[in-house]
């Protein structure tokens, strides 16, 4: 049916993410929606039913798969394709840098594989400064110094939880209360007010 190799130009340089269940208020969404131009050797474009392959790598070439999933008889019209991408294991996206590859009606992968990257929103997930609420269902781990409350002073790798408290020492905390203060290096004061 294909004299050639096909040709791929990705016409989305954006992944948009679309929620599989709205019943779970917050839930990280688990489909990717991708989209794509067909086009034979000579430019123009495929249309019909076909077989495409999308995989994921940690490498730019080489390497094998992290994921991969299989649309048979992918509908493409006027070289134009849509497919969500839906079985993803979460820890695929734990790694730095991720890329995408395409192999269509049993070719060989196109290259050069391409590059994920963020839709600009999605980089507000890479911190929590200016949120005003929400949960977290999962552990948590804090590197550094934490302060929960207004008017605290924190040293380094510190904890304050109240107002106007002050872990001054490295590693020291406030568990409550207010106007405490935890002032040598791995010193607690557990609540009340005043406290030293």
């Amino acid at each position: 049916m294909y004299s050639g190799k096909l040709i791929l130009f990705i016409c989305l340089s954006t992944i948009c993410i679309f929620t599989e269940n709205q019943a779970v208020i917050g839930a990280v969404p688990s489909s990717i929606n991708y989209q794509g131009f067909l086009a034979n050797p000579q430019g123009n474009p495929i249309n019909g039913p076909t077989d495409i392959v999308i995989r994921i790598y940690a490498e730019p070439s080489d390497g094998d798969p992290l994921w991969q999933e299989t649309f048979g008889d992918l509908l493409i019209v006027g070289g134009h394709f849509n497919c969500l991408l839906d079985s993803f294991l979460s820890p695929v996206f734990d790694l730095p840098v991720l890329y995408l590859g395409v192999s269509v009606a049993g070719d060989q992968e196109m290259v050069p594989r391409q590059q994920i990257v963020s839709a600009p929103f999605s980089h507000r997930v890479g911190t929590v400064h200016g949120a005003t609420g929400g949960t977290i269902t999962s552990n948590v781990r804090i590197l550094g110094s934490t302060n929960f409350g207004w008017g605290n002073v924190v040293g380094d790798s510190s904890f304050v939880m109240g107002v106007q408290d002050t872990a001054a020492g490295p590693f020291g905390a406030v568990l409550g209360g207010k106007n405490n203060a935890a002032l040598d290096s791995f010193c607690v004061v557990t609540g009340g007010e005043f406290n030293k």
